[in-house]
């Protein structure tokens, strides 16, 4: 297994001790006679249950922050072993998220035979519409378009989440799958039926929360600048730096992509106006002290400056 952070392991002491006590009790029956050891260790079992529950989630936990922090070898490793135990003990639910967590870092390593194999048994131990199938739904899109770059199967898949979503009520959750499957259409480059996509269903993000709704304002901003639609590429990311609550980098990022934008159009009355928005987009790409960023924003200003 790989290393696990210092910074955790007090996590996993204390539990791991009290553990080790019920162990003990369980070796001392294993010496005794097949005939008393079935009662005995169903006995220690009662004790045992209750503490590898708790241990497996909070190693379930520490999987999850080290998938966050692109550990995934340790998250793999840590992910098993949750898993091993929550078998044990027989704890469907989790067992469904363990798998659905090695189908995601197995995904995102490339090892798409295995992440499929995971994805698998996560969908057929699951019986129920709920939240932890359409994750699954969610992953089988990914690891399809990743694997094979077919969207339309790859789509199937994440409506299949969608609907999940919206008959749990969605939420935020929801709106993030609606941008996912837009994602899909832009990658291999349908343009236009992500543009009608998105447009379809423009309604539901003007009441989505304001991350959500930025992001749903930036894809809409990115594909119109992708099918060279200038004015409305502009009008988009305008959007975005009028959402109070919206991610720092998007609002940069859209700065500089109205900047983009004006330049594209040739028009040499509104280079001034390009080099006003990377100007606001370089004091904030400075404030996230974002180098790379900065020194192609800086370049942009000196193209169209010249």
């Amino acid at each position: 297994m790989g290393i696990i952070p210092s910074s955790f392991t007090f996590i996993l002491k204390k539990e791991g001790n009290e553990m080790n006590k019920k162990i003990i009790a369980l070796n001392y029956t294993e010496r005794r006679s097949d005939e008393t050891r079935t009662g005995s260790n169903l006995i220690c079992w009662n004790f045992l249950k209750p503490i590898q529950q708790k241990l497996a989630y909070k190693i379930l936990i520490i999987a999850k922050i080290l998938i966050d922090l692109n550990e995934l070898g340790t998250a793999e490793s840590l992910t098993r072993l949750a898993l091993n135990l929550f078998e044990k003990t027989n704890n469907l639910p989790r067992r469904i998220t363990c798998h659905n967590n090695l189908a995601y870092i197995l995904e995102k390593r490339g090892e798409y035979i295995k992440a499929e194999a995971e994805n698998k048994k996560a969908l057929d131990i699951n019986l129920e519409d709920n939240p932890s199938k359409a994750i699954s739904y969610e992953i089988k899109a990914c690891i399809v378009f990743s694997k094979t770059r077919e969207s339309e199967e790859a789509i199937e898949y994440q409506k299949k989440a969608i609907e999940i979503y919206k008959k749990q009520g969605g939420g935020e959750v929801l709106f993030s799958c609606y941008l996912k499957l837009s994602q899909f259409y832009r990658d291999v480059s349908k343009y236009e039926e992500a543009k009608a996509y998105l447009l379809n269903i423009e309604n539901l993000f003007e009441k989505a929360p304001p991350q959500s709704r930025a992001y749903f304002y930036f894809k809409l901003g990115e594909i119109n600048y992708y099918l060279e639609e200038w004015i409305e590429s502009e009008r988009y990311y305008l959007k975005v730096t009028k959402i109070e609550g919206a991610p720092r980098h998007l609002v940069a990022s859209s700065y500089n992509n109205i900047g983009n934008a004006l330049a594209n159009r040739r028009r040499f009355d509104l280079f001034e106006t390009a080099v006003e928005n990377y100007e606001k987009a370089l004091e904030i790409y400075k404030e996230l002290n974002s180098s790379q960023e900065i020194a192609l924003v800086e370049a942009s200003i000196s193209l169209v400056s010249f």
